[in-house]
């Protein structure tokens, strides 16, 4: 199961570190898709094992 949020490139960057620093398990490192976007997404590991996806576009949606 996964739950995801959505926010810009800017809060997400800020989310990751904040994340790192203190230590929260990482299950998908930062990565940018060309796909409706582009896309920039990265996961994490709650306690019960479940993935939490933070994500987001970078400026406004392409379209096409």
């Amino acid at each position: 199961m996964y739950i995801r949020m959505f926010t810009d490139w800017a809060a997400l960057d800020s989310l990751y570190e904040e994340f790192r620093s203190k230590d929260v398990v990482i299950s998908g490192e930062p990565a940018i898709y060309p796909d409706g976007g582009p896309w920039k997404e990265f996961v994490l590991q709650d306690c019960d094992g479940y993935g939490l996806a933070f994500g987001g576009i970078d400026g406004p949606k392409k379209e096409g």
